[in-house]
């Protein structure tokens, strides 16, 4: 292993196969070869009908030995491309799953916004409401008080001049 190798990044010479993933690499070759030499069989058995077993083994293995740089090259290829999925997949569920969930915050932010709004004015209306009734109590209360002080002043001025007063007290409703 040189100095700049990670353990597990030790590769076999041939193929530079990582030592990791020697294992399926060997399975997909197998898998290949018993699949094309099935079908090699199957196309050579009406040759192979009038002809002795190893003569019938030896077409086969002539027919299916032009095929075996293709089936090191596409076990390989197959290898590495199992093995970007399992590194890119769950990145990309990660992306997808943060796009997800920014979009999702961004809606909630403008539903938040919206209600938020409507909230507000309704709010505000009914802070601007108690306030006009304070503000209207306000008023009429001094209303009440300016009727009532003018009543108490020409009752105190009758009862100075010594005249009756039988002028009657300022309704409370205003």
């Amino acid at each position: 292993m040189g100095d700049d190798e990670r353990p597990g990044d030790e590769r076999e010479d041939i193929l530079s196969i990582l030592r990791e993933l020697r294992p399926f690499y060997f399975w997909i070759l197998i898998v290949q070869v018993a699949i094309w030499g099935a079908v090699v069989i199957w196309a050579e058995r009406g040759n192979c009908a009038n002809v002795d077993f190893s003569n019938c083994a030896v077409a086969v293995g002539l027919k299916m030995s032009g095929l075996i740089p293709l089936w090191f090259f596409t076990s390989v290829v197959l290898v590495d491309i199992g093995r970007f999925l399992m590194v890119f997949l769950p990145d990309l569920r990660g992306r997808i799953r943060d796009r997800a969930w920014a979009e999702g915050r961004a809606e909630g932010k403008a539903e938040g916004r919206s209600e938020g709004r409507s909230e507000g004015r309704a709010e505000g209306r009914s802070e601007g409401r108690a306030e006009g009734r304070s503000e209207g109590e306000a008023i009429g209360v001094g209303q009440m008080h300016a009727k009532w002080s003018a009543w108490n002043q020409r009752r105190l001025e009758a009862e100075r001049n010594g005249e009756p007063f039988d002028e009657p007290p300022p309704a409370p409703s205003g």
